[in-house]
């Protein structure tokens, strides 16, 4: 797989064509340059030379990082089937290294996704406990904010971020273009570690899973059917 190839883009402004980097793949293994740019938001990006207007780009690309052991598929239109058929092929080459260490293997839907996925594995986090960590901040917003109608508003983006003491944050975007960030406990991620971890190992899929919104509600739709469960057997035996 190449890692670029130029293609011919006209700027929506003043309609000038010019060639800009399409990105096949990110293989940032030996080149800790272009992992800086992917954070500092300079790949996926056009930037017109006359007008300077700029515009995101999103398109099918691989991200690699082999010393992290973490492979991500930009996809923003892939079907399931091609999801399983790519999980198969790169499964065969690159799941375990010489050490039989597993790499992290995730689809993504644009490049802030991307990022976050990037910068959530060199912070040392698990993306799937920052995922269930969204759900619990997002039913605490009332309590947050002190703004009761903020909650009812439709939540378009929310991302981790680190803050400049090495904590966390999240950044929320509503989609009547408010934008919220809110601070985040490490307590919250480690307890999550403690309850879902067990139920996370036994549902994740061995191919490129999408860890999103709909994963983490998922999962905890399987956490309270577990506990259900759990009661209903403390119940029974205290009946005997």
């Amino acid at each position: 797989m190449a890692d670029f190839n130029m293609q011919a883009i006209e700027c929506p402004i003043c309609k000038t064509e010019q060639t800009t980097k399409i990105w096949e793949c990110v293989d940032v293994t030996a080149n800790e340059k272009r992992k800086e740019k992917l954070l500092a938001d300079e790949i996926f990006v056009f930037k017109c030379a006359k007008c300077g207007h700029t515009v995101p780009l999103v398109y099918n690309c691989l991200y690699v990082d082999d010393d992290a052991r973490l492979m991500i598929w930009m996809l923003p239109e892939a079907t399931e089937k091609e999801l399983a058929e790519m999980s198969e092929q790169m499964n065969a080459i690159k799941k375990k290294d010489e050490n039989g260490e597993p790499y992290t293997l995730r689809v993504v839907s644009n490049p802030n996704e991307l990022k976050e996925k990037v910068i959530i594995k060199d912070a040392g986090l698990d993306d799937c406990m920052a995922e269930l960590m969204k759900m619990v901040y997002l039913s605490q917003i009332p309590a947050i904010t002190g703004d009761e109608k903020l909650a009812e508003e439709g939540i378009s983006e929310m991302y981790l971020n680190l803050t400049e003491d090495g904590g966390y944050c999240f950044t929320i975007f509503f989609e009547s273009d408010r934008e919220l960030i809110i601070g985040a406990d490490r307590e919250v991620y480690d307890k999550l570690v403690d309850d879902f971890g067990k139920l996370v190992e036994e549902n994740m899929d061995e191919g490129f899973a999408r860890i999103d919104f709909e994963w983490a509600k998922n999962m905890f739709v399987l956490k309270n059917e577990e506990q259900a469960k759990s009661q209903k057997v403390e119940e029974k035996g205290s009946e005997q």
